[in-house]
């Protein structure tokens, strides 16, 4: 985590998106996730630096979400 904390499944809120490989998330994807996050950072004040990808937090062992645009994401939120 940015903050230095390890073992984020203890402390962390997972969210996917189900589309395939070869796909991108649809805008409603987008849109919805945006909403999602909004509400769970007020509810839980989450700082917008804590929202990091899965490959973010296990560089070495994920590499997804694939075909994923965390600008189109970052610029919403």
């Amino acid at each position: 985590m940015p903050d230095g904390r390890k073992n984020a499944n203890d402390f962390s809120i997972g969210i996917e998106l189900i589309y395939t490989k070869s796909d991108t998330p649809s805008d409603v994807q987008y849109q919805s996730l945006v909403l999602l996050i909004e509400s769970l950072r007020e509810k839980y004040n989450i700082p917008l630096t804590n929202i990091v990808s899965h490959d973010e937090i296990s560089p070495n062992r994920e590499n997804d979400p694939a075909n994923f645009d965390w600008q189109k994401v970052k610029q919403i939120l």
